[in-house]
């Protein structure tokens, strides 16, 4: 309805969101603006017997909703500011240097799912993810044979303590480092 009351009156004018005043914005309380709108263009009859009976007039509801709120105002247009997290830019960077130092393979979606099962709780997910930044950080230094378990490569290679690594089971029985990326995410 509003479409075509705006193709006989001319269209009303675009203007960008960030040029909006408080004036061109639909501002509106339900209890005071809507709710007697409403209730002006109910029709309400109680018969015996039958119960009662309430139907709306909802074309001329809609003709005082865009007299009353829509006439005269401005179309906005609404462009949102795309931005990119500085750590998702380097996080990317990386990934993009281990394809090139250790080209990278997925994990099936029955180990992914299997290992995901293992982690009992978002400690055991943050920490994964924290030695995965580091065995990253190093593949893309000096690079690594794809075929090396991971769970070596951090514990013989590395050096870290055994307390810290994969928590999964199947993951330091199957992930490689050909799949850091694939664990990663």
């Amino acid at each position: 309805q509003f479409r075509n009351l705006s193709q006989l009156e001319g269209s009303p004018p675009v203007i960008e969101m960030n040029e909006a005043t408080h004036a061109q914005l639909i501002s509106y309380d339900f209890e005071r603006d809507l709710f007697p709108l409403i209730l002006a263009h109910c029709s309400y009859s109680l018969e015996v017997g039958k119960g009662s009976d309430v139907s709306y007039d909802f074309a001329a509801l809609e003709r005082q909703l865009i007299d009353r709120f829509l006439t005269g105002k401005p179309r906005i247009r609404f462009k949102p500011n795309q931005f990119t997290f500085s750590k998702n830019t380097y996080t990317t960077a990386l990934f993009v240097r281990i394809e090139q130092k250790v080209p990278q393979e997925n994990l099936s979606l029955a180990v992914a799912r299997q290992i995901i099962g293992e982690l009992r709780d978002m400690t055991d997910v943050f920490g994964v993810l924290s030695v995965l930044d580091v065995l990253i950080g190093f593949i893309v230094s000096t690079g690594g044979e794809k075929e090396t378990l991971i769970h070596d490569y951090l514990h013989k290679t590395l050096k870290m303590p055994d307390d810290r690594g994969l928590v999964s089971a199947k993951a330091r029985q199957y992930c490689r480092l050909k799949h850091t990326l694939s664990l990663w995410r």
